[in-house]
């Protein structure tokens, strides 16, 4: 069982921040190749790009829906 940081079930989306401090490359592979397989999309936000990112985050999630 997985938990999204951020979840739209009406999208299949899932949002996740990857702080430096929590996150680990192999452990989030294995967990998004477990995430698509049940067909959800993941979006990663890398922590020193949250800011860049953040500003025009609710228009790339608004692109899922198409």
């Amino acid at each position: 069982v997985y938990f999204a940081d951020i979840g739209i079930p009406s999208l299949k989306l899932d949002i996740e921040y990857d702080g430096s401090y929590w996150h680990n490359n192999l452990k989030d592979k294995k967990r998004d190749i477990s995430i698509k397989k049940v067909g959800w999309k993941i979006i990663r936000i890398k922590e020193k790009e949250f800011d860049k990112v953040y500003p025009g985050l609710l228009n790339y999630i608004n692109n899922y829906k198409n």
